[in-house]
Formats: structure tokens, C-alpha cells, sequence
């Protein structure tokens, strides 16, 4: 789990970013991000998973859309690398755009 945030005086995190990896679709223990987010008040939640949401976690993600999770799945550990470095340059752009 990574925490980011680009905003020097805020008390809360910009974004709560998860990544997991399995042999075989991941369960609704994902979910978990939703707690994490909520303990370090992240604005932003993306999860990121090799090598998909079972069908159940995703029933659970669609029902509480309120959570405004964005899942991304992958097939590889080197897709994850390719988002995950997406995500974080988007992040950089926003905080020079800010300076």
C-alpha cells in the first residue's frame, strides 16, 4: 500500500493506491482499501490487481460505488509497474501545476 499526497498543508492524504498480486482471481479482502483510505483520510482510492477481481469483490466494489475505488486489473506484474508509474507521474503534474 502506498499513500501519496502533493499538497504540503493539508493533514489528509491525496490517494490511497494498492496493489495485489495472486495466482488466481483476488477476493473481497480488496475491500480493504476502504479502510486504509478512511485511516489516513485519502481523497483518492486506486487499487491495482494481478490478475482480476473475483466476481464477488466485484459485486462488492459495484454495491458500494460509494467508496469511489478505482480498480485497475492487470495480467502482469510489469502492467502494474506501467499504472503504477501513470499514476504517480499524473500525481507529480497536478502538484507542479499547484507550485
Amino acid at each position: 500500500t502506498l499513500a501519496v499526497s502533493y499538497r504540503e498543508d493539508s493533514e489528509s492524504v491525496d490517494a490511497v493506491i494498492d496493489i495485489i498480486v495472486s495466482s488466481r482471481p483476488v477476493d473481497e479482502s480488496a475491500l480493504s482499501i476502504v479502510l486504509k483510505a478512511m485511516d489516513v483520510k485519502a481523497d483518492k482510492k486506486l487499487l491495482l490487481v494481478v490478475p482480476s477481481l473475483s466476481d464477488k469483490a466485484r459485486a462488492l466494489f459495484d454495491y458500494y460505488k460509494t467508496y469511489d475505488v478505482y480498480v485497475i486489473e492487470c495480467q502482469t506484474i510489469s502492467e502494474i509497474n506501467e499504472a503504477l508509474f501513470d499514476i504517480l507521474t499524473s500525481l507529480a503534474k497536478i502538484k507542479l501545476k499547484e507550485a
